[in-house]
């Protein structure tokens, strides 16, 4: 193997790497594969970030409706 072979296998594999650790630092902050966002993704419905902010925003909805039930009975007590 002649020392140019060798040169571009380093520059391949460290491309190959670079991808990797960019892929599984993108998936770690919750960012899609594309960046632009799920609304034209065929599988939006699929995807793990949606669905954990589904659930907060139930969770949210949740305490305002408990907050709004404790404030109706503290204003049917006075």
């Amino acid at each position: 193997m002649e020392p140019i072979d060798i040169f571009i296998i380093c520059i391949v594999a460290a491309a190959v790497i670079g991808a990797i650790v960019y892929l599984v630092r993108q998936k770690k902050k919750g960012v899609g594969g594309c960046g632009c966002g799920c609304s034209g993704c065929p599988h939006a419905g699929a995807c793990h970030t949606q669905k954990e902010t589904a659930s907060k925003a139930e969770n949210n909805t949740d305490v305002e409706r408990q907050t709004d039930e404790n404030l109706t009975e503290e204003a049917t007590h006075v």
